[in-house]
């Protein structure tokens, strides 16, 4: 306050300029809080709504059925489709139908029935190497 008052006491063309660079100053940071802001409400809203980042079709072996869905449901909100196994045996069966398509195994390490997660995902990539599994 005091320089502005000092400026104008002296030049009150200064003082002008000097106002306009303090209101430019001001509007200037109002622009990065209100970028701020949106950045915020953006994330925001992109964590409360599906995002499409996936595309492909995700084979989904957990043989807790609370864990699978919540999973299921995470990853179709990503924009994958996705197969659910609740063990080996049903992953296989679905394995059988749709292997062309499937392109992602995402299974739990121990699982029931004999075979775990990495022995299935073993088996599946036989039959197609570049299998990605998670």
């Amino acid at each position: 306050m005091q320089r502005i008052i000092q400026v104008f006491q002296e030049d009150p063309f200064e003082f002008r300029r000097t106002g306009v660079e303090a209101y430019a100053a001001q509007q200037e940071q109002a622009k990065i809080e209100q970028n701020a802001l949106s950045q915020r409400e953006e994330c925001f809203l992109a964590s409360s709504r599906p995002r499409q980042c996936g595309g492909g079709i995700i084979l989904l072996v957990e043989e807790e059925e609370v864990l699978r869905r919540l999973l299921s449901r995470f990853l179709r909100n990503t924009g994958y489709q996705v197969l659910e196994a609740s063990d080996a045996m049903e992953a296989i069966r679905l394995w059988a139908e749709q292997r062309g398509e499937i392109e992602l195994l995402y299974t739990d390490l121990t699982m029931p029935e004999g075979m775990n997660g990495l022995d299935l995902c073993r088996r599946l990539r036989q039959d197609k190497p570049e299998l990605k599994g998670s």
